[in-house]
Order: C-alpha cells, then structure tokens, then sequence
C-alpha cells in the first residue's frame, strides 16, 4: 500500500512540476504580449497627443490675451469653475506646455482642491474638456483683471 501511495505521489509531483513549467511558459508569453501591446499603445498615444496638441495651439484670432475658463463637475454633486486671464503667450509657455508635457510622461494628473476633494484626468484631453478658452483683447483683459485680478474659482495649475 505504501508503494501505491509513494508511486501516486511521483506521479501526482511530476504533473505539478510540469504544471508549473508549462504555466512559466505561459506566462512569459503573456508578459511579451503585454510589453508588445503596451509599447504599441505608447506610440499610438504619442501619434494621437501630437494630434491633440496641434488642435489646442491653434487660435482663431489676432487677439493678445485668452481668458481660460474652467468647468468641472466633482462626483455628480457639485460643479467646480474658475478662471484666468492671461496673454497668448503666457498660456502658451506657462499652462499648456506645462500640462502638456506633463501627459506625455505621466498615466494621469490629480487636482487636489477643498479639504480632501480632487479631481483625476486620465490624459491630456480628458483635462482639456474641462476648458473654454476665448481670446480677447488686451483692453478686455485689463478690464476683467481691474475687477478680479488675474484669476478667480478654481483653475487647475501644474
């Protein structure tokens, strides 16, 4: 009897062993698929944010300034705005670029507001959504930061 069981053990041994070995094997094809798929998935990213970063640098008139208005709901239960007034180029250089560069190395960006509230954008247009830019005049962004300064709400900065 003891033979039997010695004998089924082996048995039952080598077959896990071998188990083991095909599941490794198994696994590290899955592994190549998944770095495969995820290197594609960056370059489709990188071709489709390049995409995405031309449309949002292009403005539509020869105005100087942009007031950039932010609109966002935080979990169904209340809406979060704000805005700045900024010229062209300061949009440019110190809040698009910024942000932009930021997706393109990072997953996602959390914005912490309130006591313990934020909001987390998945990628760059998942944030720009959250925009309305209009460009106005020199004289117009003077007249707005006259009455509120140069921002006012909240508005999401790097």
């Amino acid at each position: 009897m003891k033979n039997r069981f010695k004998k089924l053990a082996g048995g039952l041994k080598d077959k896990l062993e071998k188990g083991a070995e095909v599941a490794m094997e198994k696994g590290s094809q899955a592994l190549e698929k998944g770095k495969d798929l995820a290197e594609k998935g960056k370059e489709f990213a990188g071709e489709t944010f390049d995409k995405l970063d031309e449309k949002y640098k292009k403005f539509k008139t020869d105005e100087t300034h942009v007031i950039v208005i932010f609109n966002d709901t935080w979990s169904d239960e209340f809406d979060v705005s704000g805005f700045m007034v900024m010229s062209k180029q300061e949009y440019a250089s110190n809040y698009f670029t910024p942000i932009a560069e930021y997706f393109k190395e990072y997953d996602f960006w959390e914005y912490g507001f309130g006591t313990n509230e934020e909001f987390v954008y998945e990628s760059f247009e998942d944030f720009m959504r959250t925009l309305t830019i209009i460009e106005i005049s020199e004289k117009h962004a003077e007249i707005i930061k006259s009455y509120f300064g140069g921002d006012y709400g909240i508005i999401p900065k790097l």
